[in-house]
């Protein structure tokens, strides 16, 4: 998967609020690799499909 992405500066500000939350409750930074591994488990990407879902709902 070679395919370059855009990231939007809502993207960015989602990434940076989610390194400063992980730091200030756990005194450490994340690693991408943890958040990526985090990332790609079942129960967060179904939070967050069923997050944009009820988003769409709601606009």
């Amino acid at each position: 998967m070679n395919k370059e992405y855009i990231i939007e500066n809502c993207m960015k500000e989602a990434i940076a609020n989610r390194d400063n939350y992980i730091f200030q409750t756990s005194g450490i930074r994340p690693e991408q690799k943890e958040i990526a591994n985090a990332l790609s488990k079942y129960f967060v990407l179904k939070e967050i499909l069923d997050f944009v879902l009820l988003e769409r709902q709601e606009n």
